[in-house]
């Protein structure tokens, strides 16, 4: 009989078994002293899902060992965005993606898998969106040119979290603004983190309106100016964004006021990286009810 160990694939080694040309069931492979399954009808085995570095392995046909070998899995570090969703409280373990603004309190929630042959303790997504709410200045009074711009910068929400996840315990920080904020795992994980072929699914559950608070915290030192929000009204979705001081060419405006309806669409891209190096991403559009 003769078992082969194919070269790896990723995280993945394939096996083959034969006796004189016939494939042959049962043969049962064993990496490092533990049992990954057996061959079937065709004679093949797929082991997936291990860790970077060198490997033992062994071929077993009822008790007698019938091979063995050395393989060598490179080390890959990646993660993809499963999916992406919210639930609204009251209507826990349904996915939606509209909601009240100002009035919900709902959850976001990601699933993230590690595609890769590393244990994986941290991780950054980030956010950028694309609003098409209308935004109407109260006050001053400027031309359209100088203020519509900056009106679409407004509302685009750009931020993200840094991620470090070990057992069932999750540290999550704004970066841009170093705030601290409430990231759960629904699931424990490993102590030392997630390893190959597993998922996490993280949870952030808080009123809407302390998002949006984080969003114009955001707004605020990016602009390098004090970015206030006021809700208007709760129940129409009307809000308003005070910001201290606005540039525009020579003319300084302060205490700038826009209103906005928080009602209609917003599409939202949120993208998944290690250490800088981005892997996937997905999109989705919001509708504010």
């Amino acid at each position: 009989m003769i078992v082969t160990a194919l070269k790896p694939v990723r995280g993945s080694v394939s096996f083959s078994a034969e006796n004189k040309g016939a494939p042959v069931e049962g043969v049962g492979i064993w990496i490092d002293g533990e049992p990954k399954g057996s061959t079937d009808a065709e004679g093949k085995a797929k082991v997936e899902w291990l860790l970077a570095g060198n490997h033992s392995w062994r071929a077993l046909h009822g008790q007698d060992e019938v091979s063995q070998g050395e393989f060598c899995i490179a080390e890959i570090t990646e993660i993809q965005l499963v999916d992406m969703w919210i639930e609204v409280e009251g209507r826990e373990g349904e996915k939606t993606y509209e909601w009240h603004p100002l009035t919900d309190t709902v959850a976001f929630v990601m699933e993230i898998k590690n595609t890769g042959t590393t244990v994986v303790d941290h991780w950054t997504w980030s956010q950028t969106s694309d609003t098409g709410l209308k935004v109407d200045l109260l006050h001053p009074k400027m031309p359209a040119k100088a203020w519509r711009p900056f009106a679409g910068n407004l509302l685009a929400s750009d931020y993200g979290r840094d991620i470090v996840m070990k057992g069932d315990k999750v540290e999550a920080i704004n970066p841009t603004i170093n705030s601290h904020q409430g990231v759960v795992l629904r699931d424990p994980i490993g102590e030392e983190g997630l390893k190959p072929g597993e998922t996490a699914i993280t949870e952030e559950k808080k009123v809407y309106t302390e998002f949006l608070e984080e969003a114009v915290d955001v707004k605020s030192a990016e602009l390098g100016t004090k970015v206030e929000l006021q809700i208007v009204d709760r129940q129409k979705g009307f809000m308003d964004s005070v910001i201290a001081e606005y540039k525009f060419g020579p003319i300084t405006f302060h205490d700038m006021r826009a209103r906005t309806r928080m009602k209609g669409q917003v599409k939202v891209r949120w993208e998944v990286s290690i250490d800088g190096q981005a892997y996937n991403a997905k999109e989705v559009t919001f509708t504010y009810l």
